[in-house]
Formats: C-alpha cells, sequence, structure tokens
C-alpha cells in the first residue's frame, strides 16, 4: 500500500531541474476519498459540452479526438493507447513526468491515487485544452500540456481502477433520462 500521508524525495526525471509550476489559488477541494486539488470555482465546467464543441485547432485537434472517442465509447484503452504513444516523445514523456512530480511536491505524492471524480479532471483537461489553443505559445505561466497529459492519464487510471468515481454519465444517459422531454412534446 502507497503512504501519501508523507512527502517524500521526488526523483528527478533525467536529473533536470523539476519543473513545478503548478498554480495555486490557496484553496482546496477535497474528495470523499481524501484526494486534494486546486479548486475549480470560477473554472468552465468543459465536462457539460460535447467534446465536438470544444475549439481545436491542428496542434490540439488529435487529443481532441482521443478524449471525444473516449468519452463517447467509454473505452479507456484509447486514452491509454494514446498515451503510450505520446511516451515516444521525449518532450511529452519529460512533460507528463514533470507534472506528476510537481503534483508530489503541491499535494504530496500519490495523492491522486486516493481518487478523483472524471468530470473534474475533464474539466481541468478542457480548461488545458483551450490554453494550448488559444495561447500555449505566450504562456509560460503553466506547461498546459502536460496538464493536458496528466489529466489523460488520472482519468484513464481513474477508469480503470475506481469506477465508483467514474461521474460522466455521458450525453446518452441524459437523453435517456427524459430531461429533454419537454424538447420531444414541442
Amino acid at each position: 500500500m502507497l503512504d501519501t500521508t508523507q512527502p517524500c524525495d521526488v526523483p528527478k526525471v533525467g536529473g533536470a531541474k523539476p519543473n513545478v509550476g503548478i498554480p495555486d489559488s490557496g484553496k482546496r477541494q477535497e474528495f470523499a476519498s481524501g484526494s486534494v486539488r486546486d479548486t475549480d470555482e470560477g473554472k468552465v465546467k468543459w465536462s457539460l459540452l460535447p467534446p465536438m464543441l470544444w475549439p481545436l485547432n491542428d496542434v490540439v485537434l488529435e487529443l481532441g479526438f482521443v478524449v471525444e472517442r473516449y468519452l463517447d465509447s467509454g473505452d479507456v484503452t484509447v486514452l491509454e493507447e494514446f498515451l503510450v504513444d505520446a511516451m515516444d516523445s521525449d518532450s511529452l514523456r519529460q512533460s507528463i513526468a514533470s507534472r506528476f512530480e510537481g503534483g508530489a511536491v503541491k499535494y504530496l505524492p500519490y495523492n491522486w491515487c486516493k481518487g478523483q471524480n472524471v468530470c473534474r479532471m475533464l474539466d481541468s483537461l478542457g480548461r488545458h485544452l483551450w490554453e494550448c489553443q488559444v495561447n500555449c505559445e505566450n504562456d509560460t505561466s503553466e506547461d498546459h500540456m502536460g496538464a493536458v497529459l496528466w489529466n489523460m492519464c488520472a482519468i484513464a487510471w481513474t477508469t480503470r481502477n475506481r469506477k465508483d468515481l467514474n461521474d460522466f454519465a455521458g450525453w446518452d444517459a441524459y437523453a435517456k433520462s427524459g430531461l429533454n422531454t419537454q424538447q420531444e412534446s414541442n
């Protein structure tokens, strides 16, 4: 069992200085699992929008398609296969490793393994995709691509290992819920 209560020395990736660079509002959201992360207060809830409405350019379009295929199918292997392929890139591997390292420094190692709701991670993933779309080259405050990849990895892990935290029912569930019957009767 992982000891998530004590900070530990996080090994440097490739001997490089860590890029902690994870902004902090000073506020925390604590999940029922005990995991914590920065609050999403005042931030866009991207999980409410179908991915086809997420504005993407060619740079991040493939990521958007991967997320959309996962959300449409619920098949976590879509995310896992993309992440394995992404690890062929030294810069993406460094980016995601730095993000995990920054999270371990900010929240304690393996905090995320305690469990966070999938919709909360989708919201974060969507916000960082948006930043990659509109401002990635100019925004040096944070590694947005690293945040996208981290959220994809955490969503894949949660979907496979913590089914109780997969709160994304999908748009099909909405259609079947009867909430849209008013439109049909008009």
